[in-house]
C-alpha cells in the first residue's frame, strides 16, 4: 500500500474503506485485493498490527519480541497458515523441553513434567475441569444459543456456575480464577459461563486452547514477530497503482449512510465517501463512533455491555537461557502480580526471553504502579520461582525489559478478546455481532466463528466480510 504514512496522498474513490489496521483490517485489504477491489485503511494509532506488536531487542542479534499475540499453528488455523506460507515467514516451534514450575497455595513451589496433569493432584479442580470439558464439548460454535442448556449456562458467571456445581469447596474459586484468567484473560466473576465455554470451543477445545503440541494454538511462533504479518501484507500491496493505502493517526468519528453511500469522517477532519465499509475494531469501541442511521439496538447493546479483559505482558531478556536444560521456563503462580510465564526465546537470533502475563484485577492493579515498581515486583516474583531449581545462584538479572499494558491502549482497551456478561449469548446475540449494518460490514476476531481472540479469527472474519461484499 502506497506507504505506511499518515500524510499519504489518498486514493481516488477506493472501493472499500477499512476501519482498523490490525491483522483483521490488513487481512481485509489483502483479501479485497485478491478480489480485484481497492481499499483504504483508516488506523487510529501510529502503527499497524493492532494487538500484534513486535519490538526489536537491542541486546540480541536482530531478535524481535512479541508484546501482543504470539502463537500460531500449521494444522487447524488455515487462514494464518496460508498467509504465513504465502508471505514466506519463518516459524519456530514452542520449546517445551524441561520441567514446569508451579506454586502451591502456601507460596512454595514444586516442579512437574511439562505435560503432566497438575489437576490430577487437586481433587477440586480436577472435578471442575472434567465438568467444564463436557460443557465445552457440548457447545454449538455456529449457533451457541442452540447449545443444550444454553440459557442456564448464560444465566451464570463462570464463578457462580463452579460454586453451584461444586458447593462447599472453599479452595475452588481461587483455582478457577487462575485458570480462567490464564485461558482467556476474562474475570470469572463477571464472564458468562456460556461465553467462556464458547470461547474455548471456538479455539478447538480445551487441549487446543491451552496446549502447545502440533495442532494446538500455542504450537509455533514467528522468528521475526507476528506484527510482521501485517507489515508484510502492506508491503506486498505497495505499488498497486496508488489504489490501496493506509492512513495512520486517523481515528474515525462518524459514519453516515444515505442512498447507498457511506461517508466516514475522521477526528482530524478528513472525509471519505465509498459504497462499502469494513469495520475491524473491537466491539467495545463501536459506540465511540457516531452513527447515522444509528447502530441497531442489539449491536449498541453488545458494544456497551462487552468488556475487554485487563491483559499485560512484561518480557525479560537475558544473555543466555540460564533456566535450561532443567526447566522449560513455564511457571504458574497461585498468587502475585503475574499469573504465568512462558519461554519465548528465538535461538536463531540468540534472543533469550521469559514472558510474564499479568491479567485481571491483579494485573490491572500491577499496571497502575510506576514503571520501576511494576518491573521490580514482576522480576522479584519471577526470580523467586526458580530458586532451588536452577544451578545459577542468584538468578541472573535481565539485560533488558519490555512491556505492554494492553488495557491502557486508547484504541484497544485490553486483550485478547471481548468478554460477554451473562444474559446475552444465550438469547441469540451471536448472530447480531457479525451482521452487516446496511453497507457497513463487521470483522475483527470477536466476530469470527473459530479462534475468537486469535490472529486466525481476525483473518477468518476479514475473509467473511470481504465475501459478503463480493457476493452482494
Amino acid at each position: 500500500m502506497g506507504s505506511i504514512d499518515s500524510n499519504l496522498e489518498t486514493p481516488e474513490s477506493p472501493d472499500v474503506i477499512i476501519i482498523g489496521g490490525g491483522i483483521s483490517g490488513c487481512g481485509a485489504a489483502w483479501y479485497l485485493h485478491k478480489q480485484g477491489r481497492s481499499s483504504m485503511i483508516l488506523e487510529a494509532s501510529d502503527r499497524v498490527g493492532g494487538k500484534t506488536y513486535s519490538v526489536a531487542d537491542a541486546y540480541s542479534e536482530a531478535g524481535y519480541i512479541d508484546l501482543g499475540a504470539s502463537w500460531v499453528n500449521d494444522t487447524t488455523q488455515k487462514y494464518i497458515n496460508a498467509l504465513i506460507e504465502e508471505l514466506g515467514l519463518e516459524r519456530l516451534e514452542q520449546d517445551v523441553d524441561g520441567l514446569a514450575i508451579a506454586q502451591r497455595p502456601d507460596g512454595s513451589f514444586f516442579t512437574h513434567g511439562y505435560h503432566d496433569s497438575v489437576k490430577a493432584s487437586d481433587e477440586d479442580f480436577g472435578l471442575f475441569f472434567a465438568k467444564f470439558h463436557d460443557v465445552v464439548e457440548s457447545i454449538n460454535t455456529d449457533d451457541v444459543a442452540s447449545t443444550p442448556f444454553a440459557t442456564t449456562l448464560d444465566s451464570l458467571t463462570v464463578l457462580q456456575w463452579a460454586q453451584k456445581t461444586f458447593p462447599n469447596r472453599p479452595g475452588l474459586p481461587k483455582r478457577v480464577d487462575l485458570y480462567v484468567r490464564a485461558l482467556s484473560g476474562a474475570d470469572p466473576a463477571q464472564a458468562s459461563m456460556l461465553y467462556l465455554a464458547h470461547y474455548v470451543a471456538c479455539a478447538g477445545g480445551i487441549k487446543s486452547a491451552s496446549g502447545d503440541e502440533k495442532g494446538d494454538a500455542q504450537y509455533q511462533r514467528l522468528i521475526d514477530g507476528t506484527q510482521n504479518i501485517s507489515k508484510q501484507m502492506l508491503a506486498r500491496l505497495q505499488g498497486q497503482g496508488g489504489k490501496n493505502t493506509i492512513l495512520l493517526n486517523h481515528a474515525v468519528d462518524t459514519i453516515f449512510q444515505q442512498d447507498g453511500t457511506v461517508t466516514v469522517t475522521t477526528k482530524n477532519g478528513q472525509r471519505f465517501s465509498v459504497k462499502k465499509v469494513i469495520i475491524t475494531i473491537p466491539p467495545v469501541l463501536w459506540t465511540s463512533i457516531q452513527w447515522s442511521p444509528p447502530l441497531p439496538e442489539t449491536k449498541a447493546l453488545i458494544s456497551d455491555r462487552l468488556t475487554m479483559p485487563a491483559y499485560s505482558k512484561i518480557v525479560f531478556t537475558f544473555s543466555h537461557a540460564w533456566w535450561r536444560p532443567r526447566c522449560s521456563g513455564t511457571v504458574f503462580f497461585f498468587d502475585g502480580p503475574i499469573q504465568f510465564v512462558r519461554e519465548t526465546s528465538v535461538p536463531a537470533k540468540r534472543c533469550w526471553t521469559l514472558t510474564c502475563f499479568a491479567t485481571g484485577k491483579k494485573g490491572f492493579d500491577w499496571g497502575s504502579q510506576s514503571k520501576q515498581a511494576r518491573r521490580q515486583s514482576a522480576w522479584d516474583t519471577l526470580a523467586s520461582a526458580f530458586v532451588g531449581f536452577v544451578d545459577k545462584k542468584p538468578v541472573p538479572d535481565p539485560v533488558s525489559v519490555h512491556e505492554m499494558l494492553w488495557e491502557r491502549q486508547e484504541y484497544i482497551w485490553g486483550a485478547p478478546s471481548a468478554s460477554w456478561p451473562p444474559g446475552m449469548l444465550g438469547h441469540g446475540l451471536q448472530k447480531d455481532l457479525k451482521a452487516a449494518h446496511h453497507n457497513v460490514h463487521f470483522a475483527g476476531s470477536e466476530t469470527a466463528s473459530a479462534f475468537k481472540g486469535y490472529m486466525e479469527g481476525g483473518l477468518q472474519a476479514a475473509n467473511r466480510a470481504v465475501q459478503e461484499i463480493v457476493q452482494n
